[in-house]
């Protein structure tokens, strides 16, 4: 499997970011092309962040919406709550099938 991407980041205003990427995907079944297109607030404890990610190949395409938030609860742990969603399109295969849709929650723990 290889993958390459190339991206680009900035900012919009002090708390306010954003994030390109164009990436492109081979493995031993099937090659896919994506472009993901995110912003992202920071605040103090709370961050916010929301994208879309297009994908497509010669035999379909789909498009993905998330929306997810952060609060530090320390340097090292922070509650997450999001929601994720297919919008239009087929999946690729077993990697699109075993992605999560839906309302998610959870505990993110950095090592």
């Amino acid at each position: 499997m290889y993958s390459l991407s190339f991206g680009k980041e900035g900012l919009l205003t002090s708390h306010l970011a954003w994030h390109v990427r164009l990436g492109y995907h081979l493995s031993k079944f099937q090659e896919l092309y994506s472009a993901l297109l995110e912003l992202s607030h920071r605040e103090g404890k709370l961050s916010l962040k929301g994208g879309v990610k297009y994908q497509w190949n010669t035999r379909a395409s789909n498009l993905w919406a998330q929306a997810e938030g952060n609060f530090a609860l320390s340097d090292k742990i922070a509650l997450v709550l999001g929601y994720r969603r297919r919008m239009m399109g087929e999946p690729f295969g077993l990697s699109d099938e075993m992605d999560f849709e839906g309302l998610y929650a959870g505990i993110s723990v950095k090592l």
